[in-house]
């Protein structure tokens, strides 16, 4: 069939070229691999007279329909490096306006009424840098680079279509993703940061200044997402030291937090690439997050706390909860709530405003003693059941967050998410014997919040679980000395025969707080009086103040 085409294309009119091209367009329009085109090298045949097409200065009329086929046969990775030529990618560089920094001949065409032109020439070039090597090292280029970054700068121009900002911003994108060294070209030598900041300025009305929530049309909103990918790949280069660089951050943090805020058809997509972005930004930068309430605000949206507003905190803690309520969803447990626990611990870090009202919403004082911290449907309970996530990642940052947010105490952790769910993150950080992590850098005020209930059961909670139990009959008090002593010699054959095969390892807690193996389980005995030393109960207290 697609011999036929290039049969019937070769030696046609233009009349008859347009409708064979649209009529290709309708039967492969949804297709991705083309097999038959491996076939008597059919392929290069194919693009070669495309090529030869869109040069055609008589049939300009056909070039709609060429790039339209293009775009469909770049969709294919295989044969295409073979089948491309550098002046098929001259061509759709110079059809989409990119091949020079001024932007007055984009403007006119725009005027002109050519913008589809151009849109279908980005969508090729966009396919073919994604899948083509040859177009890589072509558009990779520092010149290219400055081509598209000027055209972010002429955006404020109403000529301009939203499909050719969409478009232009998503080559951005996959040419930072592509290339490391575009990524540090663009941020260090084209202002990248400033500029791209900027544009997601204009776009989602964030420069404007206004007590109400931001509204983003369903094309503001995909345009936000697209920049903020950019933004991600830009930002994720190196940390921001410089202090140009920090006010940049700070003004991005401001748009972030505005975004967080806005209201819209794609909310959900809109805030999970703020929240990626805000993985790799200056943790200094993170105080704008939350703002002094101004005297008299009654706005019903605004969340506040101790006198702060604090509703993109909730936004963000709106967005974990979301995810952690639908585990089922499309993307996977690790992609769905990993950068999300990420953005609230480095937050948490920053802002100890953010880091008290998490505090206050995820851990309040205890209440419910008498259910495990893992059972029920608060935000609290989903965050102690990913503890024993089979997924390291997700197991390791929901840890995390909740000690940042016990202040890194040891004590309060347990209390909390009960020391079996905690254990795994305390002997990697060499805090199974007790103590604290980084207190100092946390504030030191503490008063005791303990509640009611949790004093009256306290002595009956089992810190291993981490609640209430009945107290239990002791199974050795009817028994005889000689039955004890065959019940323990029982239980030392079987654990003796369970280590032999491997199938347990005996270890103790050393003195850096972390496991360790041992030989012989007389060394147990050798080091009982460190096993067994009473532990300070220093930061024990709780406290919602601090």
């Amino acid at each position: 069939m697609m011999e036929k085409y290039l049969e019937k294309l070769e030696g046609s009119s233009e009349l008859e070229a347009k409708e064979l091209l649209t009529t290709f367009t309708e039967e492969y329009g949804s297709k991705f691999t083309f097999p038959e085109l491996s076939e008597g090298n059919l392929r290069v045949k194919f693009w070669s007279l495309l090529q030869k097409l869109l040069q055609d200065n008589e049939k300009s009329g056909l070039r709609k329909q060429c790039l339209e086929v293009v775009r469909i046969l770049s969709r294919e990775r295989a044969g295409l490096d073979s089948a491309l030529q550098p002046e098929m990618i001259a061509v759709l560089l110079d059809l989409s306006f990119l091949k020079e920094s001024s932007g007055s001949y984009l403007l006119k065409a725009c005027k002109q009424g050519d913008s589809a032109t151009i849109i279908e020439a980005q969508k090729c070039l966009c396919n073919l840098t994604f899948h083509s090597d040859r177009t890589k090292e072509a558009l990779c280029t520092e010149e290219y680079a400055q081509n598209l970054i000027a055209r972010l700068k002429m955006w404020s121009s109403a000529e301009i279509p939203y499909d050719v900002k969409f478009f232009d911003v998503k080559l951005l994108f996959i040419v930072t993703a592509v290339s490391f060294a575009m990524r540090t070209y663009v941020r260090d030598y084209c202002n990248g940061i400033s500029i791209i900041g900027g544009g997601l300025q204009r776009v989602a009305g964030c420069d404007k200044e206004s007590s109400k929530p931001l509204v983003l049309t369903v094309q503001d909103s995909d345009l936000c997402c697209e920049i903020l990918k950019v933004l991600f790949n830009v930002c994720s280069v190196k940390d921001l030291t410089e202090e140009d660089e920090k006010r940049q951050s700070k003004t991005l943090v401001e748009s972030l937090r505005k975004l967080l805020l806005s209201t819209g058809d794609k909310k959900e997509e809109t805030v999970s690439n703020v929240v990626n972005l805000l993985t790799v930004l200056d943790g200094e930068s993170f105080q704008v997050l939350t703002t002094p309430m101004p005297k008299n605000a009654k706005e019903k949206t605004t969340i506040e706390y101790d006198g702060i507003n604090v509703s993109a905190i909730h936004a963000l803690l709106a967005f974990l909860d979301g995810r952690l309520e639908n585990p089922q969803c499309s993307k996977p447990l690790a992609e769905a709530v990993c950068p999300a626990l990420k953005a609230l611990i480095r937050v948490c870090r920053a802002n100890r405003y953010a880091r008290k009202y998490l505090r206050k919403e995820i851990l309040p004082p205890l209440r419910d003693v008498m259910h495990r911290p893992e059972e029920g449907n608060t935000i609290r309970g989903k965050l102690c059941r990913l503890l024993t996530s089979p997924h390291t990642g997700v197991k390791d940052l929901a840890a995390e967050l909740l000690f940042v947010l016990c202040k890194e105490r040891v004590a309060r952790l347990v209390k909390y998410a009960g020391y079996g769910n905690s254990a795994g993150m305390l002997a990697a950080k060499g805090l199974m014997l007790g103590g604290n992590g980084m207190v100092s850098d946390y504030s030191s005020e503490e008063e005791d919040s303990d509640t009611e209930e949790y004093l009256e059961a306290q002595d009956q909670i089992n810190p291993i679980t981490g609640c209430y139990e009945e107290p239990h009959e002791n199974p050795m008090e009817k028994m005889t000395d000689e039955q004890k002593e065959y019940e323990a010699m029982k239980l030392v054959n079987l654990l003796d025969k369970m280590n032999r095969e491997g199938v347990i390892q005996p270890m103790r807690v050393g003195e850096d707080g972390r496991p360790h193996r041992i030989e012989h389980v007389l060394e147990l005995q050798e080091h009982l009086p460190q096993n067994f030393k009473p532990q300070e109960r220093q930061g024990d207290q709780d406290s919602d103040s601090d």
